[in-house]
């Protein structure tokens, strides 16, 4: 194994990806890109800036119609229905270049912003999304991320307070298809804990295809 990663860092060429939404290397200073996707839970859209040299500052929106987090309720006739959460967030996305040796990238990304339910266990909070990104360039047109994310949320709803706390695994693909086109494939996946009357732990799972757009 350590022969094999030893390869893939010093034997691959590095390439000029031209811009990536999704594997957190920065955009560059004055540069914008947006990026649309569809899949499950949500579908989202992305404006995204380079705020400095190292970092990229955007607004996003989703709009969900699978579950945040498994709730079970005991007037539920099935799991399916009661947890068909209808839900929307507004927020921020930052991202930090922490270190690029090499090609390899390392970010911080952070997504905070306001999420409201419309189904269910209706009610209002936020959303704070810390994860860590690395994201490796192949021979092009082909970029690969890896790391994790906890997509922590809280919100306020007529039974109280839930809590809900995904650690997830991620895994992500970024192909180049023109200069200022890419096609994205994102997964993330891992166990979900709840915090509330009923909860317990369940599986979040996150399956996105989309497209980048370089402004």
């Amino acid at each position: 194994m350590k022969r094999i990663l030893l390869f893939i860092f010093l034997f691959i060429p590095a390439t000029t990806f031209g811009f990536s939404v999704i594997s957190g290397e920065p955009l560059g200073k004055g540069k914008d890109a947006i990026h649309f996707d569809l899949g499950y839970p949500d579908v989202s859209f992305l404006y995204d800036t380079g705020y400095e040299a190292d970092s990229n500052l955007g607004l996003k929106l989703r709009l969900g119609y699978g579950s945040l987090s498994h709730i079970h309720r005991r007037e539920c006739v099935n799991d399916v229905d009661c947890n068909a959460d209808v839900w929307i967030f507004l927020g921020a996305r930052y991202i930090k270049q922490l270190r690029h040796k090499g090609k390899l990238n390392l970010a911080l990304r952070l997504e905070p912003g306001f999420l409201v339910v419309a189904k269910d266990a209706r009610g209002a909070g936020f959303m704070l999304s810390p994860g860590l990104i690395f994201s490796l360039p192949l021979k092009e047109p082909v970029i690969i991320n890896f790391g994790f994310n906890a997509p922590f949320h809280i919100y306020f709803y007529k039974d109280g307070v839930f809590v809900g706390i995904p650690v997830a695994f991620s895994v992500g693909s970024e192909f180049k298809v023109d200069t200022d086109l890419n096609i994205t494939v994102q997964l993330e996946a891992g166990p979900s804990v709840g915090i509330a009357e009923g909860s317990d732990t369940s599986m979040y799972i996150l399956f996105k295809i989309g497209m980048g757009i370089g402004l």
